[in-house]
C-alpha cells in the first residue's frame, strides 16, 4: 500500500511542476511566436507604422524627417532623434532573416555615413552570435525575439493579439493532457518497482555475500601492479606535446594545414575576419576574394598592417592574400593593397 501512495505523490508533483512550466514561460513563448509569425504576414507599411509608433510611445524618440514615409512605401531605413542626438532605425520585416556580420557591417557603414550616433536593428528573424558581437562595436540595438514582442505587442491590432493568446491557451490544454497521461505512467511504473522491491526484500534480507577465495584474494593484489606497468612512461612527454599543438587550435580547429579544402578555407577566412574585425583601430575585415581580404581601419596604413600581419601569419594557408586597406572616414587617402608574405 505504501508503494502505491509513493506512486500517487510521484504522478502529482510531475503534473503540477508539469502544468506550472507549461501555463506560466512555455504558454507565454507560444503567444510571442504566433504573434511574430502574424507580423511578419502584415503589410510591411503597417508594421512601420507599428514600430514607428511604439519607438516614439515607450522609448521617447521623434521623426526627423517623415518624407519618406508619406509617399509610396516606407524606406527599411530612416532616421529618428534621441536625447538630441540622430539614430538610424533599420527594420527587416520576415522570418525568414539571419543576421550575420555582414549585414551589420552594412548598418555600421550607414550609420557612419548618415552621421547618426548608433542605430536600432529590428527583425522577427534570427541574429547570429557573431553578428551580435560586431553590433556592440559599432553601436547598434538589436531588437528580436522577446524584446521585439515586448515592445511591439500593445500597439497591435486587437484581433492579432487575440488570436495570439488563444492559440497558446489551445495548445497549452492539448500539451497538459499528454503530460497528465505521461505522469500517469510515471506513477503506475514507480507503484511497480516500488512493489516489487517491496516483495522481494525479505528474500535477499538473510544473504549474505560469500567470502572471496584465496585466488581472488591474489588476483586483487596482482591488479595494482599490472595497471602500473601498462602506465605509460612518458607521459610527461605526451601532455608536453599537447599542450604545444594547443596554440595551433582556433575555435578547435588546426589552423597549420596549408592546402585545405574550400569548406576548411572558408572557416579560416570566418576566423580571420571576427579576429580582425575585433581588434581595436579595425572596423571589419570582409573577405571579396578568396586571396583578398578588405579591411576598414581608424589608424594609418603601417600601423594597420602590423594589427593585420600577425594574425595572417599564423595561418600558412593565408599568409600570401593580399589586403586592400580602405581609407579612413574623412580623409583624402587612396585605397592601398599590401601583402604580409611573398612566399
Amino acid at each position: 500500500m505504501l508503494a502505491w501512495l509513493i506512486a500517487l505523490v510521484v504522478a502529482t508533483a510531475c503534473l503540477a511542476l508539469l502544468a506550472a512550466w507549461l501555463w506560466l514561460p512555455a504558454r507565454q513563448r507560444i503567444a510571442r511566436e504566433h504573434g511574430l509569425s502574424a507580423l511578419a504576414d502584415m503589410h510591411w507599411r503597417d508594421f512601420a507604422h507599428i514600430v514607428r509608433r511604439a519607438l516614439i510611445e515607450k522609448r521617447g524618440m521623434q521623426v526627423i524627417d517623415d518624407s519618406e514615409h508619406t509617399a509610396g512605401e516606407p524606406s527599411a531605413d530612416w532616421l529618428m532623434q534621441h536625447n538630441a542626438q540622430p539614430w538610424l532605425v533599420s527594420c527587416k520585416h520576415g522570418l525568414s532573416y539571419r543576421i550575420g556580420e555582414a549585414a551589420v557591417v552594412e548598418l555600421g557603414t550607414k550609420i557612419r555615413l548618415a552621421g547618426a550616433h548608433g542605430g536600432l536593428l529590428l527583425t522577427q528573424g534570427t541574429v547570429s552570435r557573431e553578428g551580435r558581437e560586431l553590433a556592440a562595436r559599432h553601436r547598434i540595438e538589436i531588437i528580436d525575439g522577446p524584446a521585439l514582442w515586448s515592445l511591439l505587442h500593445p500597439y497591435l491590432p486587437g484581433e492579432l493579439e487575440s488570436n495570439a493568446s488563444q492559440h497558446a491557451q489551445r495548445t497549452t490544454i492539448r500539451r497538459t493532457g499528454i503530460a497528465a497521461l505521461g505522469c500517469l505512467a510515471i506513477g503506475l511504473l514507480t507503484g511497480i518497482g516500488l512493489d516489487s522491491m517491496t516483495g522481494t526484500a525479505a528474500d535477499t534480507a538473510g544473504q549474505r555475500p560469500a567470502a572471496p577465495s584465496a585466488a581472488a584474494q591474489g588476483s586483487s593484489a596482482q591488479q595494482p601492479a599490472a595497471q602500473a606497468a601498462k602506465t605509460p612512461a612518458t607521459l610527461p612527454d605526451a601532455l608536453a606535446v599537447e599542450e604545444d599543438a594547443s596554440q595551433w587550435l582556433v575555435d578547435g580547429i588546426d589552423i597549420r594545414v596549408q592546402n585545405p579544402d574550400p569548406a576548411l578555407l572558408r572557416r579560416y577566412q570566418q576566423q580571420v575576419s571576427r579576429l580582425l574585425a575585433s581588434t581595436a583601430g579595425l572596423h571589419s575585415a570582409i573577405w571579396m576574394t578568396q586571396t583578398t581580404v578588405t579591411v576598414d581601419r581608424d589608424v594609418d596604413e603601417v600601423r594597420a598592417m602590423e594589427l593585420i600581419c600577425p594574425v595572417l601569419h599564423r595561418y600558412p594557408s593565408l599568409r600570401t592574400v593580399r589586403v586592400q586597406l580602405n581609407p579612413r572616414v574623412g580623409t583624402q587617402e587612396q585605397v592601398r593593397w599590401r601583402q604580409c608574405s611573398i612566399n
